[in-house]
């Protein structure tokens, strides 16, 4: 069965890239995604991540360079944590930060 290109496919394989260290199709994936949803922030993040796990630097650089350009602001990271039987969002703002949030089971679905 055919699948349709979308953001999602081209997302997942631009992460398989990052896993693989493929540049030459990771740079194939990014454009799709670039095209398909230039706002989000994370598909410029892997491709960064992509040229730094192989040592290109300065490549890596100018995919931020070109993030901060366009004016994107990358969202704080966040995880849902069980604890004592509730469930805490943690938001990494800084390595140093972090902002807990309660949330109740109910809301987690």
């Amino acid at each position: 069965m055919p699948i349709a290109h979308n953001h999602a496919v081209w997302g997942a394989l631009l992460g398989a890239c990052v896993i693989h260290e493929n540049v030459e199709l990771g740079e194939v994936a990014a454009r799709w995604t670039f095209e398909l949803e230039p706002e989000n922030t994370g598909n410029y993040v892997l491709l960064s991540k992509l040229y730094s796990s192989v040592g290109r630097w300065r490549d890596a650089e100018n995919v931020r360079d070109m993030v901060n350009e366009v004016g994107l602001r990358k969202l704080p990271a966040r995880s849902l944590v069980e604890f004592s039987k509730l469930f805490r969002i943690l938001t990494f703002m800084k390595v140093v930060s972090i902002h807990f949030a309660l949330l109740s089971p109910a809301t987690t679905t």
